[in-house]
């Protein structure tokens, strides 16, 4: 990279989707999470935390510029737009449905609200630049860095990552011709216009601001799910996909809405393997499509859910969708928006499942770090909520708890719906404990 030029990198068809879907559906396309810390910041740890995030992904402080071609991040790093100051709690909920625009703003932005016994980090990112994956990344970069300006330690110099290489025109035409692709297609544009998966029953299906209903699972409990998911042949993921299948049919049937009990769930595949940096930003994610029956016991479920997967990973199925709308990103810009406001687009599950494997969280380790002057108290995570759907469910998978999230649009699930609904969660999840417990009795 030439340090006398700003950087520039294009956005791949997933980056321009989300900047387009919010301009279209008027629905919020940013993620984010809260810190909670116990000891004192100052601002210059976050402005120099925030020059360190910036010099590694300079798109952090960019903002999208049209092109000839295609949609790019470009321009300097607006470092002193991307922090916002208060000294009361009171903002976070507004600050969290603010909506960012791409355009004329840094896509990630950090609320600090200043307290005499803890400080709060809220921290926004637009899905433009940012998948759940790259959020994670920044993450604990963001947290190592305030760790060890806080602990007197030299701030490291920040390493810049390169995106991901995106296809040229030419190379983008090729998969085109795949006829296992083109099948796939047809099958999810015949899903997305039929319905044949069950819709949530929600209050209401406009736009609006969201919230998250938080439950945390502790270290007996995390250990108690891996057990029983070995018992079952599965592991942890597959067996709270099934519990929130379950849960999602739980509701519909309470709300006189259960008839159908095929769920599916949109489920992000990883792209970052091979010669893709597990630390470049951006959408290096696919979609994949599950469904099943949720009426079946949660074990057996868990397991056709796992066949399920294995089955597309090996078909490349997961691929269908980043190859056909590769060639999309050099379109002009009105006629990308027009193009990717489909149903087959937009989503049309019946709810959304992200699984997080966080083995590496560095939460335990900041107090370390920063000599006990930083000490990590607490932190919440949410995700956007698709229009049609309402509800989504993020896990991040810890090597000492499980955190279930849930995000959803107020108007669609109130605070107490979402509170039943995370019971019913946490129901499936033991109610198959108990019954593991009585069939190791007999």
């Amino acid at each position: 990279m030439n340090p006398g030029k700003p950087a520039q990198s294009a956005l791949s068809t997933a980056d321009a989707f989300f900047v387009a879907y919010q301009q279209g559906a008027g629905i919020l396309m940013q993620q984010g999470f809260e810190l909670e810390l116990k000891g004192k910041l100052e601002r210059a740890d976050l402005e120099a935390m925030l020059s360190h995030v910036t010099g590694r992904w300079p798109q952090l402080g960019q903002a999208v510029q049209r092109r000839i071609g295609g949609l790019v991040w470009q321009g300097e790093c607006r470092v002193a737009e991307m922090l916002r100051v208060e000294t009361g709690e009171s903002g976070l909920q507004r600050w969290r449905n603010e909506p960012m625009d791409p355009f004329r703003e840094p896509p990630f932005q950090i609320l600090w609200v200043r307290g005499e016994e803890r400080e709060i980090l809220s921290v926004r990112g637009h899905h433009a630049v940012l998948d759940g994956e790259a959020m994670f990344t920044v993450y604990l970069e963001m947290l190592k860095v305030l760790a060890n300006a806080k602990g007197g330690r030299p701030l490291p110099l920040p390493v810049a990552v390169m995106p991901a290489r995106l296809a040229g025109l030419g190379e983008s035409l090729r998969p085109l011709c795949s006829g296992k692709m083109w099948s796939h297609l047809r099958k999810m544009s015949k899903e997305a216009k039929g319905g044949g998966s069950a819709r949530m029953a929600v209050r209401n299906g406009a736009p609006g601001p969201t919230a998250t209903c938080e439950r945390l699972l502790d270290a007996e409990e995390s250990r108690n799910l891996a057990e029983q998911a070995a018992r079952h042949g599965t592991q942890p993921l597959w067996f709270t996909t099934a519990a929130w299948m379950r849960a999602l049919h739980a509701w519909n049937k309470a709300a006189g809405a259960g008839g159908n009990s095929t769920i599916s769930l949109e489920f992000p595949v990883s792209l970052r393997r091979g010669k893709v940096s597990k630390d470049c930003l951006g959408n290096l994610i696919s979609p994949l499509m599950l469904m099943g029956d949720a009426a079946l016991p949660v074990g057996a479920l868990a397991q056709t859910l796992k066949e399920q997967f294995s089955h597309s990973i090996r078909e490349q199925l997961h691929l269908t969708m980043p190859r056909f709308t590769a060639p999309l990103r050099f379109l002009p810009w009105a006629i990308f928006r027009r193009l990717v406001m489909t149903p087959l687009a937009t989503g049309f599950a019946t709810s959304h499942f992200t699984w997080h494997e966080n083995k590496n969280d560095v939460g335990s380790n900041v107090s370390d770090w920063s000599g006990g002057r930083l000490e990590l108290l607490g932190r919440r995570v949410y995700t956007p909520v698709c229009l049609h759907m309402g509800v989504a469910l993020l896990v991040v998978a810890s090597a000492g708890a499980t955190q279930l999230s849930i995000s959803h649009r107020l108007n669609a699930f109130s605070h107490d719906d979402a509170e039943r609904l995370a019971d019913l969660l946490q129901s499936e999840l033991m109610q198959s404990s108990t019954e593991l417990a009585e069939h190791d009795g007999k």
